[in-house]
């Protein structure tokens, strides 16, 4: 009997569409859907909008929250009845709903279906002559030209029945998404999903585009050749990806992939051959200063180099303009070259830093630190890669008609501060006066030098005429100091972005404005600002993770502003 109970009410539950909590911002997205964009809560979101226009000088004094409830009268419903603090969906539905048989077109508005919070239903349905028991059973009702279900506390509304059912009733994409991996995703302002399978021809006819890019020729071996057909294969497997946007202090956006479980195990297999080994990226050791753009890397370069070759080789060849630099009959030597050093790397960082604006520094130098475990080795490599620049250069410079530098390599050169210092030096007497002139401005007396010092298992490399920064820098490789990686404004930056990654860059606008008011103005160096945050970027891969995180702090925005005024 009590059996028969339970299964009665079952079948009662099912008939007027209740359904379980959807605790998640994500829960209103189908895993078919097409694309979605989720606000998690309309009152929170609204006022972390307004709050970052204003708080960046973006749209001073402006107030975007009064749009957000209006996406529901795209839909036929007014604000009134809305749970401001519920989240509201925006869901293209997959095309297939409406047509089993559409591969090609999108019916943007027959596809689009809305997820609106409840707070009164009465007040929502006043408007369509409905009242809350008419949306008691589990297919859509048609009102004021309008389709519309509920389910919990969220109104389905859209134009077609079909489509308006498929979200209400389709399983939520959490449901694909590990646990470890959903946290981001809970405290997000704005999400936004993009369903890989759901566009059809569309998605692949851009993988068709994809491979026809990575169709390597005769010039490559068939090691190459299979590696360019395992990254397409592993773009093939995107299932889905999601975006999530914050504005709690600035702009962040994290965007995760997330590949077909069936092409699990290639998928990862891919992925750790490109990732190049476990660790992450860090700047340790490069010296503390006014820096305008870090960047730092990490992986085996012997494990991804046929990665990176194919990734060059198409850049080039795909790439207009760069003719001019490179001559087409060298890119395969360039290509060759760069792989050979690339091998040998097992990390990399480096640093431009304002140094002030006197005859003995310029206005910047680049420090780097390349990480490898034989630096004679990858040193070696050095007179070839030399020579090939030489000769493209002078067939480059002959068909463009102007000058072009000559490189010339000085081994063994120096010793600073007990390292060995190698010289590349560059002849520039065919460089027109002005560019020498401009150079010289920027970089100081030296910078026609780049300089190599080997400390250990690195080289130290110096852009530019500021010994005192290349000195602190070989110091800093040799006594395995932290440098400029625990400033205050990248711990701070490091906390928006993955602990996982493997490529990091942070740019400070403040010091960009201030080099180039030192270049356009010939003013006085000025004093140093110790910028609370950075514009950061990061690219983490794991063995079934792309993902890529952004942020650009408020006060980033406010010196971008400026950057037209120099």
């Amino acid at each position: 009997m009590r059996n028969n109970t339970l299964l009665v009410a079952s079948v009662v539950l099912l008939a007027v569409g209740v359904t379980p909590v959807r605790a998640e911002p994500l829960d209103h997205v189908p895993r078919g859907a097409a694309m979605a964009i989720v606000i998690p809560s309309i009152k929170r979101t609204g006022e972390r909008l307004d709050q970052f226009v204003n708080d960046s000088d973006l749209w001073p004094g402006a107030r975007p929250s009064i749009f957000l409830p209006m996406l529901t009268s795209q839909f036929g419903l007014s604000t009134a009845g809305l749970n401001n603090d519920a989240p509201l969906a925006c869901v293209l539905a997959d095309r297939r709903v409406l047509d089993p048989a559409n591969n090609t077109g999108f019916r943007w508005e027959q596809q689009s279906v809305l997820a609106a919070p409840v707070g009164d239903l009465t007040m929502m349905l006043q408007p369509f002559g409905l009242k809350p028991n008419d949306l008691a059973g589990p297919k859509a009702v048609k009102a004021g030209g309008r389709f519309m279900t509920l389910r919990g506390k969220t109104l389905y509304v859209g134009m077609n029945a079909a489509a308006v059912e498929s979200v209400a009733n389709g399983k939520p994409l959490p449901g694909l998404i590990a646990q470890a991996r959903r946290q981001p995703f809970t405290d997000g302002d704005i999400l936004v999903h993009v369903g890989a399978e759901a566009w059809g021809e569309i998605w692949s006819d851009l993988l068709r585009d994809v491979r026809e890019v990575f169709a390597l020729g005769e010039d490559f071996d068939e090691e190459s050749k299979r590696t360019a057909t395992r990254l397409v294969d592993t773009l093939s497997s995107v299932r889905f990806a999601v975006a999530n946007i914050k504005l709690e202090g600035g702009l962040g956006v994290t965007i995760d992939t997330f590949f077909d479980p069936e092409s699990a195990d290639k998928v990862a297999a891919f992925l750790n051959d490109m990732r190049g080994g476990d660790g992450r990226s860090h700047l340790t050791s490069l010296p503390k200063g006014d820096a305008l753009a870090l960047y730092a890397a990490t992986g085996n370069g012997a494990k991804n180099a046929l990665g990176a070759r194919i990734l060059l080789s198409r850049a080039l060849s795909q790439t207009s303009g760069l003719d001019g630099l490179i001559p087409e009959a060298y890119h395969r030597h360039v290509v060759t070259a760069l792989e050979q050093v690339w091998r040998e790397l097992r990390g990399s960082r480096a640093g431009v830093y304002r140094v002030g604006n006197s005859g003995q520094t310029g206005h910047v130098a680049l420090i780097a630190v390349l990480d490898t475990d034989d630096p004679q080795r990858l040193l070696k490599q050095l007179p070839d890669m030399l020579k090939l620049a030489n000769e493209a250069g002078a067939e480059a410079a002959e068909r463009a008609g102007v000058g072009r530098p000559k490189f010339i390599y000085e081994p063994n050169a120096a010793q600073v501060g007990g390292a060995t210092v190698h010289h590349i030096n560059i002849d520039t007497t065919n460089l027109p006066l002005d560019v020498r002139r401009d150079l010289h401005k920027l970089l100081g007396p030296n910078w026609h030098r780049i300089r190599l010092a080997v400390v250990d298992k690195h080289v130290v490399m110096l852009v530019g005429s500021s010994s005192a920064l290349f000195s602190r820098a070989i110091e800093n490789v040799r006594q395995q100091r932290v440098g400029i990686a625990d400033h205050p404004a990248l711990a701070a930056s490091a906390k928006r972005l993955s602990p996982l990654r493997k490529f990091e860059f942070h740019l400070d606008m403040a010091n960009v404005l201030a080099v180039g008011r030192d270049l356009t103005e010939n003013a006085q160096r000025l004093t140093s600002k110790q910028p609370t945050d950075l514009i950061s970027a990061a690219v983490t891969m794991e063995a079934d993770q792309i993902r890529f995180d952004l942020w650009i702090p408020n006060d980033q925005f406010k010196q971008g502003k400026y950057l037209g005024g120099l």
